[in-house]
Formats: structure tokens, sequence, C-alpha cells
């Protein structure tokens, strides 16, 4: 939930899957959005796992991502440095012979791993951007195109850093922002 100086709601989101998900720690960044972190056991790859996400100025996700392992992960902080990178601290249970502190530092806008693009979206949907750096991926026996912001069709394999859409089915699925 994010108020004004008058205390008055100026918007509340929610996220999370079907599990429990926690946040424990909130910080501005630069551009006025949010990073959150805590954990999650509707993602990921164990118990509970590692959960950090970024949203814009209005609260709405631009991505999220987790690290952990088969055993229980917990996140208690995240700190933005000076370089725009994360610094998150925690528990693991996953690595090490016991209960272990794990302190990850990440990359400038980490979030940015793909998530593979699955269904077109509704048209009463909003479309948000998906950040990435490596290969688009695309889903296998669709009829997929990709549009820089121009309007040209692009090869997947060779776009460079900018801003593309996603078209699957004749239907704009994704916005991608590609980095570096």
């Amino acid at each position: 939930v994010k108020f004004n100086a008058n205390g008055d709601t100026l918007w509340t989101k929610t996220f999370g899957g079907p599990e429990e998900d926690e946040a424990h720690s909130v910080h501005q960044v630069f551009d006025g959005g949010y990073i959150l972190c805590g954990w999650t056991r509707s993602y990921g790859a164990g118990s509970y796992d590692f959960l950090m996400l970024r949203t814009n100025a209005n609260g709405d996700m631009v991505w999220q991502t987790t690290w952990g392992g088969s055993a229980t992960d917990r996140c208690y902080e995240v700190q933005v440095c000076a370089d725009s990178s994360y610094v998150l601290i925690g528990e693991t249970y996953s690595f090490g012979d016991a209960q272990q502190a794990w302190l990850i530092k990440t990359d400038s806008d980490v979030g940015i791993a793909e998530q593979p693009i699955i269904e077109p979206l509704e048209a009463h949907k909003n479309l948000t951007a998906t950040i990435i750096r490596g290969p688009l991926q695309l889903p296998e026996g669709r009829k997929c195109r990709v549009f820089d912001i121009t309007g040209r069709i692009v090869e997947p394999e060779k776009i460079a850093p900018g801003i593309y859409f996603v078209e699957i089915d004749n239907k704009i699925a994704q916005k991608v922002i590609k980095i570096r």
C-alpha cells in the first residue's frame, strides 16, 4: 500500500502465487519504483526460496526472480547499492551443513532472467515489460513475430538492446526490453 503525506491511500497491490509468499523489505529505487524481497513457496526450486521483485512507480510489477535450493531459504533484507546493483541477506538450509547466512550481490536490474512467453494477453490485461539480457525465448509450435518500436519485423535471434513487441498467433503478447 502506498500512502501520501496525509495518509490517503494512493494505490494497493498484491504479489505472489497460490502458496505462502512473504515480503520483508522494500526500498524505493532511482526511477521511483520499488524493490521488494522476502520468500516464496509459489515460485522457485524448493520449500521456500528468496524472492525479489521490482515495481514501477505505480506499483506494477516489472520483474521478479528467485534464488534457492531444495530446502528452506528466506530473504530478510535487500539494499540498493550505489552502482544500482542489489544486496540481499537471509538464511539458507539448502547450501551448507546447517542453517547458514546467505548474502547475494546482484548485477543492476537482476530480475531480467527471461520467463518464456506462454499465452497471448487478453485484451483487458495491461501490457507489462519483460526485461532480458540473453536470447528471446519464444513458444514452440506457435506463429511468432517480433517488432521493434517503429513496427518493423526483426529476427528474434538478432535483437539488439531496445524495446520490442512479441506477437503470438496474430495477437501482441509481450513487450520486451533487451539490455546489453
